[in-house]
């Protein structure tokens, strides 16, 4: 079978936390770690299911480790919006859209 991505996917484990906007509001923010990742979307284990094309807040979590400039920080923090675009058995794929955010955090506790 030919692969249909066109950009290509990162097998990255990368804490993430998802929340859905509007009528599926009363499912809670969730942490989850992804199992691929790409500059398009993301796919992540999950057995809690949202309805495809719900659309999510997204926050991605990043190691900073830089050897070449001096970073007051240990984690970056990349706020998304993005969509469910599949479900399968094991977890769901969520489309990034094109506009984000980048922090640097001071510390790794997450809130």
């Amino acid at each position: 079978m030919q692969e249909k991505r066109k950009l290509e996917r990162f097998d990255l484990e990368i804490f993430t936390k998802v929340k859905p906007f509007g009528a599926e509001s009363d499912f809670m923010e969730r942490g989850y770690t992804t199992s691929n990742i790409s500059s398009s979307g993301m796919y992540f284990y999950t057995e809690d299911f949202l309805p495809v094309n719900t659309s999510l807040s997204i926050e991605l979590y990043l190691p900073v480790k830089s050897n070449k400039k001096k970073i007051d920080a240990n984690m970056t923090l990349v706020k998304i919006d993005g969509c469910v675009n599949r479900i399968d058995k094991q977890g769901m794929a969520v489309s990034f859209d094109e506009d984000y955010k980048i922090f640097q955090m001071q510390n790794s506790c997450f809130k």
